[in-house]
């Protein structure tokens, strides 16, 4: 994979993720624009040691941990770091429902 293609991949991640956290669903399952605060909220649920409320939210929680380490290459070493963490997220917080 050259340099070029994986910056592009990151890019478009990036531009994905910023996209979905402007929006939020409804209880009819309709998508609505989030309002500053919500998407502040769900950022900070990322970056801050909040307690998951879900298993999506610890991985995501987990993932953002290893993207801020230097050497994110490895994409099995950055699996099984996630992995790691989350066991240890749901030692932490023993009623975070378990992966499934």
């Amino acid at each position: 994979m050259s340099m070029r293609s994986a910056f592009a991949g990151a890019v478009s991640v990036t531009a994905l993720s910023v996209w979905l956290v402007g929006c939020v669903t409804d209880g009819d399952g309709s998508v609505t624009r989030a309002t500053p605060k919500q998407r502040q909220s769900a950022i900070d649920s990322l970056t801050h040691d909040v307690p998951p409320s879900s298993i999506e939210m610890a991985r995501g929680q987990c993932w953002m941990e290893q993207e801020k380490k230097k050497n994110v290459n490895n994409l099995d070493a950055k699996i099984a770091a996630v992995d790691a963490c989350v066991a240890e997220k749901q030692r932490k917080y023993p009623n975070l429902p378990p992966a499934g």
